[in-house]
């Protein structure tokens, strides 16, 4: 029986390496994607960190009141016939709490649209910067990058993977 997940925990996806099967619905009519009109890629997460924003330059100009920015470095795989644009995936991924909080990937757009950390050298350095605009994502193409989360400052909290208006599971 094979069983649609909507989560699944961050650490079990960490610990297992394994990749991970998502299928997004944004009721979109873009030609690339699946017959469905869904939204379909692998995701492996590689790790999580937190992020120190004395590392990023211009750090004051981030919006990041009193939490915490996270650093999830993943591989994707866009499984749709055509290319896509890489910002699909951002707006696909988020991480929820067990308490059913939810946390879409950080944006830092301020009042004129500036991107200060996707622009940033950090962000260059630790493909922050992969999947907001850009290059687009080639089917059946690995790509390296990571998605930045701002979460409360609770080390005690877990969380997991879900995909927003879609599913994920195990390959």
């Amino acid at each position: 029986m094979n069983v649609k997940a909507t989560k699944i925990q961050l650490e079990e996806m960490i610990s297992s390496g394994n990749w991970y099967s998502c299928t997004s619905d944004y009721n979109l009519n873009y030609s690339y994607l699946k017959k469905d009109n869904k939204l379909g890629f692998r995701l492996r997460i590689l790790s999580i960190d937190k992020i120190d924003v004395d590392l990023i330059e211009d750090s004051y100009k981030l919006e990041i009141d009193d939490g915490q920015l996270w650093l999830m470095k993943i591989e994707v795989v866009n499984m749709n016939r055509e290319s896509l644009p890489p910002d699909l995936v951002t707006r696909s991924v988020r991480m929820v709490d067990k308490k059913k909080f939810f946390f879409d990937v950080f944006v830092d757009r301020d009042r004129n649209y500036n991107h200060h950390l996707y622009r940033s050298d950090y962000a260059k350095i630790t493909k922050l910067n992969r999947y907001v605009g850009g290059v687009v994502l080639t089917p059946k193409i690995k790509t390296n990058g990571a998605l930045a989360f701002l979460l409360p400052n609770d080390d005690s909290a877990e969380y997991s993977i879900t995909i927003k208006n879609g599913t994920i599971n195990a390959v």
